[in-house]
């Protein structure tokens, strides 16, 4: 009956200690809020990839910043701009553009977003001297931890020309943590 009692004794421990390690690894992964700002360069790159016929400018950008629930991040995007001159830019569309942020372990995070809107400025001479571009954003995976990552936010920026951009981030992301 001793011997009985201590082997229902070791089943049932091995049953509990495989019931707590089997939801650890069938547990989905939360979300986690994403919001901060990046701050960096803008400049024409023509060695950017080839754009579709009617494209005013190649833009890349690369900077920096820090992004809640990630960290701090470096980021580096390209993309075409189509620049619609009657409507003084109000109109002008942006082709779908994949941002890679980088975070200080190494791991990148692409987010492909698209600019709904954006407003040019241009000064008496009909230079232009800065920009603003809203949006949305999705996740596309990455690598490390962000590997199968995916999510959505919104995307903000601001631009002076020539000068530093600033986009404002926010959102959530799934990913796989470390």
């Amino acid at each position: 009956m001793a011997k009985s009692r201590m082997a229902l004794t070791c089943i049932a421990a091995s049953a509990l200690l495989l019931a707590f390690a089997a939801p650890a690894a069938a547990q989905e992964a939360e979300p986690i809020p994403i919001e901060g700002t990046v701050v960096g360069e803008h400049w024409i790159d023509e060695t950017a990839p080839a754009c579709d016929a009617g494209t005013a400018w190649r833009f890349s950008s690369a900077g920096a910043g820090q992004l809640s629930g990630i960290g701090e991040v470096d980021y580096f995007l390209t993309h075409c701009t189509v620049f619609d001159a009657e409507s003084g830019g109000a109109d002008s569309t942006y082709d779908d553009t994949t941002t890679m942020f980088t975070t200080a372990d190494g791991d990148t995070l692409a987010v492909v977003h698209q600019f709904g809107s954006s407003e040019v400025f241009v000064d008496e001479a009909g230079e232009f001297t800065g920009f603003t571009l809203e949006g949305t954003w999705e996740a596309v995976g990455g690598t490390g931890r962000f590997t199968h990552a995916t999510g959505n936010g919104s995307i903000d920026g601001a631009a002076d020309i020539p000068g530093d951009i600033v986009f404002d981030v926010a959102g959530e992301v799934t990913y796989d943590a470390p």
